[in-house]
């Protein structure tokens, strides 16, 4: 992650001349606030303080009374109420993401498209790998954005992702840009995409820390953070030759298909799970202390098996001092 590290070692620089002409302590993130404020150009990075919200650390982050961390590739535990980062393993090391690429697909989706417009699948939108998540759209399928998304998120439909690509900017590589505009709106400079749904390249890839940024932007927006945390959705279909067909697609959580039971005093507000053989078993968890009401967004990347995710993540959350 060049672009982070070199902002972050430039920040080091002037905590230490801040330090040395003022006489005073300043928190880091107070020296961020300050350096954009007074250098960059507010529409560079289209928010008038980057960090003003966010969990930000210069590196790798283990607290006291934390688990060590072993069984995945990267990852992160944030504290989004007190907007701190409690844990961080390779935060800013590059990473495969699989199907949490399709977190972005929906914020771009979001952002550029109106959920309630009506969109005819493409053939080229049903010519993925049958082998990889569906929602087994067909050709002339009509649904609307709002559907598509519901698939994109819950079942993880490759052919959603791709229909998605082609309603909003026409072609999937013209949505990717769109993609990868808005990674860098949102500062995840360690992020490059090449599709919209997370089948494997060696040029698409994100970090834990960026994974981050997207997910909690992408939570902002009420009605995809309700979408996230569904377990079912069912429609119905218009297919080309006007007949109906009804559907339901189904989470592929396991914490919200009742298959891992929920990490002790809290509640899964949502979900997004991704596998290639590439990238192993990923995993975004958006969670809730059921004392406290703190919440947290939980990242893993690179599991050997589906179930670590889910252990490593329900380890981290139990190990919280919330009280």
């Amino acid at each position: 992650m060049k672009c982070i590290n070199k902002k972050m070692n430039l920040l080091v620089l002037l905590c230490t001349l801040i330090f040395l002409l003022t006489g005073c302590i300043r928190t880091p993130e107070e020296v961020v606030v300050d350096y954009e404020l007074s250098t960059y150009d507010k529409s560079l990075f289209l928010a008038e303080l980057n960090f003003q919200d966010l969990c930000v650390t210069l590196g790798d982050v283990n607290e006291t009374g934390f688990p060590n961390v072993n069984t995945i590739y990267g990852g992160g535990l944030f504290d989004v109420t007190n907007q701190k980062v409690l844990f961080g393993q390779s935060i800013f090391q590059q990473m495969y993401p699989a199907s949490l690429t399709k977190v972005m697909t929906a914020l771009v989706a979001s952002q550029y498209g109106n959920l309630d417009d009506f969109v005819t699948v493409s053939p080229n939108a049903v010519n993925v790998s049958p082998d990889s998540s569906l929602c087994y759209l067909a050709s002339g399928d009509v649904l609307t954005l709002r559907d598509l998304i519901n698939g994109l998120m819950l079942q993880s439909g490759n052919d959603a992702a791709v229909a998605i690509a082609e309603h909003i900017a026409g072609s999937e590589t013209a949505f990717v840009e769109l993609m990868n505009k808005k990674a860098q709106e949102l500062m995840a400079t360690g992020t490059h995409y090449i599709n919209s749904h997370g089948l494997h390249d060696e040029n698409h890839y994100t970090t834990p820390y960026d994974m981050y940024l997207i997910f909690n932007a992408y939570l902002k927006n009420a009605e995809l953070a309700e979408i996230a945390g569904k377990s079912t959705y069912s429609l119905s279909i218009t297919q080309a030759d006007q007949s109906q067909r009804e559907v339901t697609w189904t989470t592929t959580s396991l914490y919200k298909k009742g298959e891992i039971p929920f990490p002790s005093n809290y509640q899964i507000l949502g979900n997004k799970t991704g596998t290639t053989l590439e990238a192993g078993n990923c995993l975004l968890t958006f969670a809730q202390n059921s004392i406290n009401n703190g919440q947290y967004i939980v990242i893993t990347l690179g599991a050997e098996a589906k179930n670590i995710g889910y252990e490593t993540t329900t380890g981290l959350l139990e190990s919280v001092d919330y009280e």
